[in-house]
C-alpha cells in the first residue's frame, strides 16, 4: 500500500505562509488532536465496556477527515473509512453466522480473515500518512501495533488458553491506544511535509 518516496517531490514547508491562515490551522489542529485524543481514551475503555468504543471510533474518524483538510490529501481519511468497510462486513459473517446461526452469512474462515487483513492494510496506511505529515513517531508505532496484533489474533488462539488469549489481546488493545493517544498529543502545527503530485490530491 505505501508509495515509495521516489515517487514525491517532497519539501518540509510551515501549515501555511498566511499568519491569518497559519493561525486558523494552528487551532485546527489543537481541535482534532484533542478530539482524537479523546477517541484514543474511549477506544481503551471500549476494551471492557464495547458499546464507548463505537463513539471512540467516530471522534478519531472525525479528527482523520480534519487532518486530510490540514494537510489537504484525502486519502488519510478515505483509507480510514475503506478500513471501517473491510472491518464492519468481517464482523458481519462473525456474529452473523457464529452468534446467530444465519446460513447465508457463512462463509470460509480465509474469506473472513482477507476482510481483516484489507481493513488492518487501509488503517495502517491511513496513519503512515499521519506519520509522513507529522513527524510523530507515534503514529508508525500505533500501525505496527496494529499489524501485530492481527496476527497475534490469527495465529494464537492455536497455542494459547481461551483466557490467557483474550488477556493478551486485551492488553496490545490498550497500549495500541495509548500509543494512538501519545500521537495524537503530540502532533503539533510547527512544520508538516508536503508532498507534490500526490496522486491528484491537491
Amino acid at each position: 500500500m505505501c508509495i515509495r518516496d521516489s515517487f514525491y517531490k517532497r519539501r518540509v514547508v510551515k501549515i501555511s505562509s498566511n499568519p491569518t491562515k497559519a493561525e486558523q490551522n494552528g487551532k485546527n489542529i489543537y481541535y482534532f488532536r484533542k478530539l482524537g485524543g479523546i477517541g484514543s481514551i474511549l477506544m481503551i475503555l471500549g476494551s471492557f465496556i464495547p458499546y464507548i468504543a463505537v463513539f471512540g471510533i467516530f471522534m478519531i474518524l472525525v479528527a482523520l477527515y480534519g487532518f486530510s483538510k490540514i494537510f489537504n490529501d484525502k486519502r488519510i481519511f478515505h483509507s480510514s473509512i475503506i478500513s471501517g468497510i473491510f472491518i464492519i462486513l468481517g464482523f458481519v459473517f462473525v456474529i452473523g453466522y457464529g452468534k446467530y446461526n444465519i446460513t447465508f452469512l457463512k462463509v470460509p474462515i480465509g474469506f473472513v480473515n482477507t476482510l481483516f487483513f484489507l481493513g488492518v492494510i487501509s488503517v495502517a496506511y491511513s496513519f503512515e500518512l499521519m506519520y509522513r505529515y507529522t513527524k510523530v513517531i507515534f503514529y508508525k508505532v500505533f500501525y505496527m501495533l496494529i499489524v501485530f496484533e492481527y496476527l497475534f489474533i490469527i495465529s494464537a488462539k492455536y497455542f494459547l488458553s481461551k483466557s490467557m488469549y483474550l488477556l493478551i489481546a486485551v492488553l496490545i488493545w490498550v497500549v495500541l491506544f495509548i500509543v494512538l493517544f501519545i500521537a495524537f498529543f503530540k502532533t503539533t502545527d510547527k512544520k508538516v511535509e508536503v508532498q507534490d503530485g500526490s496522486n491528484g490530491t491537491r
